[in-house]
């Protein structure tokens, strides 16, 4: 099997490290797999870094159209057997490589709580014929995605995860000592972006209650 992943994201945050999990761990399966993501973009250093087969499209307006056209030609030269779109920017380009005949199966991850828009081309994207399935990061997401879904059995949920970590090889860096705080016992944390999404100030009441 002969799979493209497909990132717009331009930084490093959760998605990209769940896509690079999920690599990995593909990788072990000895799947053949490339990357397609921006020129310059966190994923791309990534992969110049680890030595992973990658594609870049640069930044030029507008992205979309011109990633298509390159994603198109990309998939003349590989005879890919799935794309996977792994955020909106990657979605909107797998969609527009469908308007111009790309016949290839894409599935889509969703990570995201928002309300889907209810725009022309938004809704056709989400029910384009390409999509063969919807993966929503949890049950949450599933209700919200599909009130814009004709089709409810493409959608299906998966958990994200972290690899299991070899104790061996954890690093001897001490929080609490680093930070002065060895003479408490318990801490809490979490860690997440400070965006409005991730709904810090539940965390912050939370914590309050517990300590």
């Amino acid at each position: 099997m002969k799979i493209l992943h497909v990132s717009g994201a331009k930084g490093w945050r959760g998605g990209e490290q769940q896509l690079m999990n999920l690599y990995h761990v593909l990788n072990k399966l000895d799947i053949e797999q490339f990357l397609f993501c921006r020129h310059h973009s966190a994923l791309h250093d990534y992969c110049i870094i680890n030595k992973i087969s990658c594609y870049t499209f640069k930044n030029t307006f507008p992205a979309s159209l011109f990633a298509a056209i390159q994603l198109i030609k990309i998939c003349w030269r590989k005879a890919f057997d799935l794309i996977h779109l792994h955020d909106s920017n990657a979605h909107t380009i797998g969609y527009v490589s469908f308007l111009f005949n790309l016949n290839v199966p894409m599935i889509v991850s969703r990570k995201v709580a928002f309300k889907i828009k209810h725009s022309f081309f938004t809704q056709r994207k989400y029910n384009a014929a390409c999509i063969k399935k919807i993966i929503c990061v949890s049950d949450a997401v599933k209700n919200i995605v599909s009130a814009s879904i004709k089709e409810s059995s493409r959608l299906i949920v998966v958990h994200e995860g972290i690899p299991s970590i070899n104790r061996s090889a954890t690093s001897s860096f001490s929080l609490p000592e680093n930070i002065q705080l060895h003479h408490y016992r318990y801490f809490v944390g979490y860690i997440a972006a400070l965006t409005t999404e991730k709904d810090h100030d539940t965390f912050l009441q939370t914590s309050k209650l517990l300590i």
